[in-house]
């Protein structure tokens, strides 16, 4: 009784800690800044269920998500368990791009509406450069496991001043080079064009902001279309699963879903 989501604030305090973990208790300094839960350390398996991205091909960790007490080593600095990795997380706050572009933030709550929601934590599937802390998903994107964990507030959150989300619809055609388009999924997905360096390759860890997954139709094309926000420039990406994700006991990573 009396519990509800976390706000997204929140969930990212539980993950990164307060000023009073750094150098000076006082203040916010570089001992502050850990991107992930249990420090600055790489993601290893031992201390987050997800796909290791180390070297070669992503591995998977565990192919299937782990009871809540399992993987101490991962634990946040609040002692909270699975706060990268596991499941994704469902947060109170509706999803908006420009409410982290704001500085003087208290107690947000984020906008005080809107159909999109965030995700946070990544999933037992998700590749090593997504566990950072600071890592926003949303359900535009096609994602993996969800869940979510209860909080109860004692703060009132204040709602942020965003302007609303407009949606507009994207639509484009994917053509493969060999003539046909098929496999097990044809993900499109898409990505914020400022995420980008100067050869238009994506910054390693960079979230998408929408992806569609849809069934490959065999033929030279494919039609696709999915929701983005308005007034934004994005690169898009197309690609074709071939792996095994259907199959946990022999799973090969798909290419999508952050995986171009």
């Amino acid at each position: 009784a009396g519990k509800t989501l976390p706000t997204e604030a929140q969930w990212e305090k539980a993950a990164r800690g307060g000023c009073e973990l750094g150098v000076d208790p006082g203040a916010c300094d570089a001992g502050d800044l850990r991107p992930y839960p249990w420090g600055a350390e790489a993601p290893t398996c031992a201390r987050a269920n997800h796909q290791l991205t180390k070297q070669g091909m992503p591995v998977l960790c565990v192919s299937d998500t782990l009871l809540a007490e399992a993987l101490p080593a991962g634990d946040g600095p609040y002692g909270h368990h699975h706060l990268a990795g596991n499941v994704w997380e469902y947060v109170a706050d509706a999803w908006h791009p420009k409410t982290y572009q704001t500085r003087s933030r208290e107690d947000p709550s984020g906008p005080i509406s809107g159909d999109v929601h965030v995700l946070r934590g990544g999933s037992w599937n998700t590749f090593s450069t997504n566990m950072r802390a600071a890592n926003r998903f949303s359900d535009l994107v096609q994602g993996s496991a969800a869940g979510f964990r209860c909080a109860r507030p004692t703060i009132p959150s204040r709602p942020d001043e965003v302007p609303p989300l407009t949606l507009v619809t994207l639509t484009g055609e994917v053509r493969h080079p060999d003539g046909r388009v098929k496999g097990r999924y044809l993900y499109v997905t898409v990505f914020d064009a400022a995420d980008a360096d100067a050869s238009g390759g994506l910054v390693p860890g960079r979230s998408p902001i929408a992806e569609v997954r849809l069934t490959p139709s065999g033929a030279a094309a494919q039609a696709f279309t999915l929701q983005v926000p308005r007034d934004a420039i994005y690169l898009v990406f197309s690609s074709l699963d071939n792996g095994t994700g259907a199959d946990k006991d022999d799973y090969v990573s798909a290419s999508g879903s952050g995986g171009i």
